[in-house]
C-alpha cells in the first residue's frame, strides 16, 4: 500500500445530493458533493478491522512506489486493473482540497460515516463484518 488519500463519499450520498440539487439547488450554482478526506491506509485499516483482520502497519511513501508504477501498469493490463499505475499515483499525489460547504448549507447535503460505507462494501463483497457498528 502507498501513502496518500482522497475525499471519499458514498455513492448513495452522491445520489441523494443530486436529487437535492435538482429539487433545492440554484440554477447556475455548482455544488461539490464531498465526503471525508482519508488516507488509503485508514480506509484499508477500517476494512481490515471490520472483517476481523490485522490492519496494515504502514504505507510506502509515494516517492518509493513511483519507480515500480510502470511495472504495475504492465501487470494491470494483464489483470484488467488500473490500481497501480503512474496515473493512479499522480492522483494520490495531487491531493486536492475540496469543500462541500455550499452543498451542506444550501442543499442540506449530508454523508454517512466512512465506517458505514466500508462495512456495506464488505457486505456487498460477501464478507460478513465481525465488528458491529452502531
Amino acid at each position: 500500500m502507498v501513502s496518500g488519500g482522497f475525499d471519499w463519499v458514498d455513492v448513495r450520498d452522491v445520489a441523494a445530493g443530486l436529487v437535492a440539487a435538482l429539487e433545492r439547488g440554484t440554477a447556475g450554482r455548482s455544488y461539490v458533493l464531498s465526503g471525508i478526506r482519508a488516507e488509503l491506509v485508514t480506509l484499508m485499516s477500517l476494512g481490515a478491522l471490520l472483517a476481523g483482520h490485522t490492519p496494515p502497519r504502514l504505507a510506502l511513501p509515494l516517492a518509493w512506489a513511483r519507480p515500480f508504477a510502470p511495472l504495475g501498469e504492465a501487470v494491470g493490463r494483464l489483470l484488467h486493473t488500473d490500481v497501480f499505475t503512474p496515473a493512479a499515483l499522480n492522483a494520490l499525489a495531487d491531493n486536492p482540497t475540496v469543500s462541500g460547504a455550499r452543498a451542506r448549507s444550501e442543499l442540506g447535503f449530508q454523508t454517512r460515516p466512512l465506517a458505514i460505507t466500508v462495512r456495506d462494501l464488505l457486505l456487498d463483497a460477501g464478507i460478513e463484518p465481525v465488528m458491529p457498528l452502531p
